[in-house]
């Protein structure tokens, strides 16, 4: 679907990957070739363990490093023009970032068993795996007001909420620090967004919280075993940053997520991160148990690297299980309706989601002139 290769970019200073459409395809429709084509799943994506150099070639992916994904583009110009696309983050880069803290303070409290039965209790339809926190918006009427969990305005929730946003916008401003940011926030206030957790935050409006147990990895929680998924509801203008606070035994290969349109993958870690696309598809495989013939001291077993500060010590009567929070930008919510009914959801004090008083007052002020547009000009 796209070549690969790795370049030295004069105008960015460093080294990017660089992903473009491949042209030499046969066949009437390119694009349900390409669909096609990223939805096939090669088997060592599967494994529960690393997966190595030969493997990776033999398969055609490339494993993610600290080296940043774009796309080249074709704008009618002789180059075209780069788009941000992806960026990992290992555990020792979320460290180096400054974020170990504020991540050990989200996994204390999704970890313990309390947030797994109040999150069961307060969500609708009675989910199990995948729980949402922020505003949502009714379909087909364009009226924007608290989920279910956000109605509790839980101060316990209200606060991860905040470290979330803010661990998910420091990866996603790390990632691409060449991204035009003043356009982000011209973005944001134009369309009077609900940015949810800081004032700094000019995209993510919403948080996934994804439980599964250990080594059981359940089909739609983050789309595994094939369920690869295209997020066609998110802001294809910003990004979704995924980071890991799973409470995973030794014995257990955390797994691995897939970007299947340029066949890339990436570990996923307790205290990984991941920023990309979300309307480009994706899906998670490979956790569970390492097989017998992986011996305690092979390589192809996760770990950290010598040296490095442990991952906190947690209640070990815990249930053991595999959390990711998924900070995403739901479009409704990034670019509002003139006519949205969202009054209930400025006037009350539900500072929880806005995270500050400033954030709040912001997207009040946003929408007034966006109503009122015709007045000011």
């Amino acid at each position: 679907v796209f070549s690969t290769k790795k370049v030295w970019n004069e105008s960015l200073n460093k080294y990017i990957y660089e992903h473009k459409l491949v042209d030499n395809l046969v066949g009437e429709n390119k694009t349900d070739i390409r669909k096609a084509l990223s939805t096939r799943v090669p088997e060592p994506l599967r494994w529960s363990h690393l997966l190595t150099e030969t493997q990776l070639k033999d398969i055609g992916y490339t494993q993610m490093d600290s080296t940043p994904h774009y796309f080249r583009v074709d704008d009618g110009t002789e180059d075209g023009v780069l788009w941000p696309y992806a960026r990992y983050f290992s555990p020792e880069e979320m460290n180096a970032l400054g974020l170990w803290e504020a991540m050990t303070e989200v996994q204390k409290v999704l970890a313990a068993p309390s947030s797994e039965k109040n999150l069961r209790k307060w969500a609708s339809k009675g989910a199990k795996t995948a729980y949402e926190l922020g505003f949502t918006s009714q379909t087909g009427h364009y009226t924007i007001h608290p989920g279910d969990i956000q109605s509790q305005n839980d101060p316990e929730f209200n606060k991860i909420s905040v470290l979330s946003i803010q661990i998910a916008m420091a990866c996603i401003r790390a990632a691409f620090p060449d991204r035009d940011w003043d356009m982000m926030e011209a973005y944001k206030a134009s369309n009077a967004s609900f940015t949810m957790g800081d004032e700094d935050n000019c995209e993510t409006t919403n948080i996934q919280v994804n439980m599964t147990p250990a080594g059981v990895m359940v089909a739609g929680t983050i789309k595994e075993f094939g369920h690869i998924h295209f997020d066609s509801d998110d802001n294809p203008a910003a990004f979704t940053a995924m980071f890991v606070v799973s409470n995973l035994p030794p014995d257990v290969f955390p797994g691995r997520f897939n970007l299947t349109g340029p066949r890339l993958t990436c570990p996923t870690p307790q205290f990984g991160c991941l920023v990309f696309k979300g309307p480009m598809p994706h899906f998670a495989t490979g956790e569970g148990p390492y097989p017998d013939y992986i011996p305690q001291d092979s390589p192809l077993r996760y770990r950290l690297p010598t040296g490095h500060r442990p991952y906190p010590e947690l209640d070990p009567t815990w249930a053991k299980k595999r959390i990711n929070v998924v900070n995403f930008p739901k479009t409704s919510l990034a670019k509002t309706k003139n006519y949205t009914d969202a009054d209930a959801v400025r006037d009350q004090p539900f500072v929880g989601y806005y995270g500050t008083m400033r954030n709040k007052q912001e997207q009040k002020m946003f929408m007034a002139i966006k109503e009122n547009i015709d007045v000011l000009d």
